[in-house]
Order: C-alpha cells, then structure tokens, then sequence
C-alpha cells in the first residue's frame, strides 16, 4: 500500500470512529470534540483524495459561496422558503420577488459579506502597491482602496445612515454563542468593578453581569457616541433599571487615553486588540496597566490562533494552563485543520479591513509582558471554537505609579541614587 493511501486509511477510520462519536455524544463536551475531529478528517480527506488541479479549481471558486449567501440574506430567501411551507413548499419566481422585498435582513451576515467580501476583492490588487502592501496603518487596507476612502473602518460605519445598522450588527455578532460561564466571576471581590473596554453597546456584559455577584458594577466604554447612544435603547429592553440604578454605567472614552476608572476588579477586552498592530496595543494594554491596583485582572477575549505544528518546542514552558490545546491525532493537522478555518479566515478578514490580526496566545503574551502584564490562566468560552479569555494580572501587583512611589523610597532608606 502506497504511503498516500495508507494515510487514507488512517484518516478514514478516524472519520468513522468520530462519526459514531458524535452520534453517541451525551453531552456538549463530547459533542463538540467529537464534530471537530470529523471537521478536521473531512478536510484532510479531501486534500488526499481529490486530484490537486481539481482541488484548486474547487478552492478557486469557493469565493462565490459568501457572496450568495449575501444574496439570499438580502432578499430574505429564508424567510421566503419558510412562508412557503404553506402554499405546498411552491411559489412562483413573482412571488418570491414580491415576499423577498419586506424580508428582514440579518445585518451582521450583510455587513460582513458586503464590507468583508468587497476588501478580499480588492486585496488581490491592492497588494500589488507599496502603499497598501508595506503598510499597518488602519487607514491604508484593501477596504481603503475599494471603497476609495482614507476614513478608517469604524469611522466610515458612523457615516449617515450606518450608525443603527453597524450597532445592531455587532449586537447580534457579540450575542451569538459566547459563553463566559467558564471564567469564575464569583471569585472576584465583593461589589467588583467590570470595566468593559471599548465594549460597544455592552452585549457582553449583559451575559456577564447575572454570573456575577449582585453587586457588580458594568462600566462600559466606547468612543463612538452613535453606538454609546443605542446602548441606551439595549439596556432599556434587557434590563430597564441597570442604567438608572448605576449596575450599568456608559462612558465615553478613548481607549488610547489614559484609563479614568482606577483599580477596577476587571478590565474586559473582547475584540479590541485583533484591530490594531502590537504597538497600538501596548499602548492600550499600559492604559489599563497603569490604573490597575494588587487584585486587578485583565480578561482579553479574543480567538487564539493554533499551531498547526506539533513540535512548538520552549513555547510550552511558558505557557499556563490552558494555553495550548491537545493537538489532534495523527496524521490530522494538530490544529485541526479544517475545524479552524474560521480563525483563519477571520485573520485574513482582519487583515483587508484594519490591518489587524488574529494572534497566538504566545503573541498575547508577549503583548502583554510589554505592558506590565503576566498570564495567570486561559478560560474557554465553548467547548469547540479558538474564542478564549485569557487572564492577566499586574507584573508588578501595584499600579505604575505606586511602583514607582515604593522603589524611590526603597533606594533612598539603602541611601543609593535614584
């Protein structure tokens, strides 16, 4: 038996034995191991077993996928197949146009297909200049170039008449499978603070705050006032007296600002940093550092890229628990593959919008030790996707400023100069 088909073999029985996994799962833990490999072994099967030109030919075409879906979510064809389930499951081409034109329309589908797919477009030639191809500014991305604007990506949504739609978007995004029941939000201190920075319209600390002790305060920042002020319109309808009772606080702020709230049991990133290159993010990560005190943590939540070697040698050593995932079997990918095709998507996605990234928890790490910050542990958000939160705390266990009151004083009683 050739090397390729022995290899086959191997894969195929590892699709079999997680089949009958998935079919026999009790729980969403078994479920979700067990959809990932079968993810995984598909898509290493298909690389084995298809022709290469017939493979490339498929993945070539593969980019009018998202760009139907936009289609059928614009005009509503979900909806029309569902209404027609009453008329026999047939209508006629003049009925879909006319029940399509009211349809609803998802916004985050549409927006991610519209801006998305229209700056992977566009990287194909974009690239090909200097100025797009040797730059990490937010302002200079395939998505500058198509939609010929030098306005950097959130600007652009707060242009008129995308303020409430850009919002909404976000709000279904940020609502949809994320669950932070993983990390132990009663462990933190009595009537802790939770700073959620660059939070939008504080979708997550609506999930957040009933995990939580009762007396938790929800500081929410952005800068945008569009998005702060539809927050107002979210926690009406969620929770009607968190506003007004001040469990829920909305603030404008600008995250490359010092930060006003001092010594917060949490400072909450989700989704932030993935928009800017390393040195934006020191700088907001020594912001957050500098208005911590001994018990603050910093809780990144973001999609944490995978190795898909097995090998990653010293990175382990300074990994803590939770850091790095059990690979998958051989001779799968020990990334899994095909099971992280969105992570790896969503970098590129990052990438054509706003020069930004997906990164490594070994990436993270790095960040944050430039800020003053060291990893204490990394939290799931499910039990199937790269989302986790990973947890800091102060390198120093004092804000900077008390640091440095305290080694003044220390080489002054040792009468050395400072």
């Amino acid at each position: 038996m050739s090397e390729s088909h022995s290899e086959i073999s191997q894969v195929s029985n590892i699709l079999t034995k997680s089949l009958a996994a998935l079919n026999a799962a009790v729980n969403e833990t078994d479920r979700a191991k067990a959809f990932a490999t079968v993810q995984a072994a598909y898509g290493k099967l298909e690389t084995l077993a298809l022709p290469p030109g017939l493979l490339l030919q498929q993945i070539s075409m593969s980019y009018q996928l998202p760009m139907v879906l936009g289609t059928v979510n614009d005009l509503g064809i979900a909806e029309v197949l569902s209404e027609s389930n009453g008329s026999g499951g047939r209508m006629s081409s003049k009925e879909i146009e006319e029940f399509a034109k009211g349809a609803p329309v998802p916004t985050w589908i549409s927006l991610t297909v519209k801006q998305g797919g229209m700056a992977a477009v566009s990287m194909v030639t974009a690239f090909r200049e200097d100025k797009y191809k040797k730059s990490h500014e937010i302002s200079e991305t395939p998505f500058s170039k198509i939609y010929n604007t030098d306005v950097p990506f959130w600007k652009w949504l707060e242009q008129e008449g995308r303020e409430l739609n850009v919002a909404k978007a976000f709000e279904v995004n940020n609502a949809r499978n994320f669950d932070f029941s993983y990390y132990p939000w009663k462990d933190l201190p009595e009537d802790p603070i939770v700073v959620d920075v660059g939070g939008g319209e504080g979708s997550a600390m609506a999930v957040v705050l009933p995990l939580a002790h009762e007396g938790t305060k929800a500081i929410i920042q952005d800068l945008s006032l569009p998005v702060l002020e539809h927050a107002k319109t979210f926690w009406a309808e969620r929770d009607s007296t968190a506003v007004l009772e001040g469990r829920v606080v909305l603030q404008q702020q600008d995250f490359f600002q010092p930060q006003p709230v001092k010594g917060a049991a949490v400072y909450f990133l989700r989704f932030v940093l993935h928009d800017w290159k390393d040195e934006k993010c020191i700088e907001i990560l020594k912001h957050l550092h500098d208005a911590t005190n001994e018990e603050s943590r910093l809780l990144i939540v973001e999609a944490v890229v995978s190795h898909a070697c097995r090998d990653i040698g010293s990175l382990k050593d300074d990994g803590v628990e939770g850091a790095y995932p059990a690979p998958m079997p051989k001779p799968l990918p020990a990334n899994g593959g095909r099971a992280t095709e969105f992570e790896a998507g969503f970098d590129m996605h990052m990438m054509n919008i706003l020069n930004g990234g997906e990164r490594t928890y070994e990436q993270f790490r790095q960040l944050a030790a430039k800020a003053g910050w060291k990893p204490k542990k990394v939290y799931q958000t499910d039990e199937i996707s790269s989302l986790k939160i990973l947890e800091f705390v102060s390198e120093y266990g004092l804000d900077a400023a008390s640091y440095a009151k305290v080694f003044k004083f220390a080489l002054a009683v040792v009468h050395l100069p400072a």
